[in-house]
């Protein structure tokens, strides 16, 4: 059964996931932001100043951050790969319909995953949790909806190994057996608890304006966790869909009021840190 997470503070590595995503994934130029920059955007989070140095290095190392020299000043921006992974959960964090659309349909995926590197199979199983896959046996994966799943994969797995996956989308034959299955194989209490302790967190939630960009990445922060419980499953009698169609809401809501504070404070902070385009040319990384 798949495991729902419970934790809402959110690690320190997807609060600055959020911030990069809400901010430099749509710039025309790479963006360099200072770690200064960091300390000060999450600072509202209370976390030790080790903490944060210590993870822009780790996502230095796990090919997220690219990392250069200015003076004495380390700047990071986005790699390629760090950037096609927050587009792909962008698509889902803002879609009109993050749970999905209602339809009875499901994608069946078929794969061995024994024969590729641990940094690959990790990648995988990543990207398949985030498209809403759970795993039914070693070989086979199901997902509620019409996944693509070559298109999913295409950037972290080689040719040979795409070759191999097989997947195709159907229809339950038989409603009451196959929600049997789908029982057992999400924890669909765990996923209503999930809906509801976000809209406790965030329904009526002040907004406090001095810290209105922290509370942003916070609120895209619990959005994706809960998006990553709730893959999406057809309105069954007993299913969250209810609970779903509140906390689309809610999240709207409070994203609405936060966003246009939310940039000021960006605009502010980057021009205090001094934030610039292109600093460096490629290939100038500090380890």
């Amino acid at each position: 059964m798949t495991t729902i997470t419970t934790s809402i503070s959110g690690s320190t590595q997807s609060l600055i996931l959020g911030l990069l995503g809400l901010y430099l994934l749509e710039q025309p130029a790479p963006i360099f932001l200072p770690t200064r920059f960091f300390l000060d955007a999450l600072s509202p989070a209370k976390l030790p100043e080790i903490t944060v140095r210590m993870t822009l290095t780790r996502m230095v190392e796990r090919g997220l951050l690219n990392r250069v020299k200015h003076g004495r000043t380390a700047h990071y921006s986005l790699t390629d790969m760090c950037r096609m992974q927050l587009t792909q959960g962008r698509d889902r964090i803002f879609s009109t319909t993050p749970f999905g659309c209602g339809e009875d349909i499901w994608t069946f995926l078929f794969f061995m995953d024994a024969s590729y590197k641990e940094t690959s199979r990790y990648q995988f199983h990543t990207r398949l949790d985030w498209a809403g896959f759970s795993k039914i046996d070693p070989r086979l994966w199901l997902a509620p909806g019409r996944i693509d799943a070559v298109r999913l994969l295409t950037d972290i797995l080689p040719v040979e190994i795409l070759d191999d996956i097989q997947f195709f989308h159907g229809k339950a034959p038989d409603a009451g057996r196959f929600f049997a299955l789908v029982r057992q194989t999400w924890d669909i209490e765990s996923i209503r608890a999930a809906h509801l302790d976000f809209q406790t967190r965030w329904d009526k939630a002040p907004q406090q304006s001095d810290t209105a960009l922290f509370r942003l990445i916070e609120l895209v922060n619990d959005w994706t966790l809960l998006l990553r419980n709730d893959p999406g499953l057809p309105a069954y009698p007993t299913g969250p869909d209810r609970d779903s169609d509140r906390s689309r809401i809610i999240f709207w809501q409070c994203y609405s009021l936060l966003r246009p504070v939310a940039d000021r404070q960006f605009a502010a902070l980057a021009s205090e840190c001094r934030v610039e385009s292109v600093i460096s040319t490629p290939g100038q990384h500090d380890g």
